[in-house]
């Protein structure tokens, strides 16, 4: 009778595991970046400098925003959860205020080529670099 119950739980087991990646990889395929404009909540773990906003949406294949001063864009493509980001430009405006800014840009703007795969998590947008890091972004105001 035991074995007959280890037997079960483990059919069980097995039977949810697949369900839930299915469940998973079909949420995944239906992540839609267009039309939402994103607010940075942290990257590769360290939030935006205070008096600053990290903000971005993504358009028609294209990405743009702003990281604190200045303006940047790019090309995306997304393929089920899989994201990569090219062709990065930023203006080069020279902001001394507040200090930092300038770092803060240019961290961001590289970390954000360097996406290789996004999850969204309910009104929370998780994009994930090949390193680990990570920049969580949530749906802007």
């Amino acid at each position: 009778m035991n074995d007959g119950l280890t037997k079960s739980t483990a059919v069980l087991l097995a039977v949810t595991v697949a369900l839930t990646s299915c469940s998973f990889a079909g949420q995944r395929a239906s992540i839609s970046l267009e039309g939402t404009a994103w607010r940075v909540d942290t990257y590769a773990g360290t939030r935006p400098i205070v008096g600053t906003e990290i903000r971005l949406s993504f358009d028609g294949g294209r990405v743009q925003g702003s990281a604190g001063c200045n303006s940047f864009g790019g090309a995306y493509v997304l393929t089920g959860n899989q994201l990569r980001v090219s062709d990065l430009m930023r203006t080069l405006m020279a902001c001394p205020n507040p200090p930092g800014v300038m770092d803060q840009e240019g961290a961001f703007v590289e970390l954000l080529g360097q996406v290789d795969q996004a999850e969204a998590i309910g009104d929370m947008l998780v994009l994930t670099a090949l390193d680990g890091r990570s920049i969580v972004l949530f749906a802007a105001d």
